[in-house]
């Protein structure tokens, strides 16, 4: 469902898949062989900022969870927390004063904020198996919360303009 990829971002990609465990074999010489390797997860983590006063956090506990924070603009803050296997999370921000917050635990969850604007704030809560939250803010002072808790659920919220307020809670 998600595997639409960049031609030229793809072999890039593997290649940090494949030197990942070379490069956590080589940073710990008390590893034995690569089959020690099986206990590192794999995650990748990706912060691009381009301005002035940006704030990016990471935070990956399991296997395989891939997040992305890119920031263009000034005063931009982004913090992805995720837990379990195979999640994926991306922000995109570009403007002043934007906040975007995704938190997931579970797998195979997808979650993407985009923010183009100024003050703009996102919430995206996702627990459970298969779930798609998609937040796009586009102007000033909008605020979007998506809260789901189950699995297989989807939200997406799209806000242009100004001022303007949405929720979703969707599960358990």
């Amino acid at each position: 469902m998600y595997k639409q990829h960049n031609k030229t971002a793809a072999p890039f990609f593997y290649l940090i898949l494949f030197l990942l465990p070379v490069g956590c074999l080589l940073a710990n010489p008390d590893l034995d062989s690569f089959n020690e390797l099986e206990s590192y997860s794999r995650d990748i983590a990706v912060i691009h900022q381009d301005g002035a006063d940006n704030e990016s956090e990471i935070i990956q506990q399991g296997a395989y969870l891939f997040a992305d924070i890119r920031q263009q603009g000034d005063a931009n803050q982004a913090t992805v927390i995720q837990t379990g296997s195979r999640n994926h999370a991306s922000v995109i921000q570009s403007g002043e004063s934007n906040e975007a917050n995704i938190q997931q635990s579970g797998s195979d969850n997808l979650a993407i904020a985009t923010q183009q604007g100024e003050q703009n704030y996102s919430v995206q809560v996702q627990a459970g198996m298969g779930n798609y939250s998609n937040t796009h803010q586009y102007g000033y002072n909008n605020v979007a919360y998506q809260y789901q808790y189950g699995n297989g659920l989807t939200s997406t919220v799209t806000q242009t303009g100004n001022g303007n307020i949405a929720i979703v809670r969707q599960g358990y």
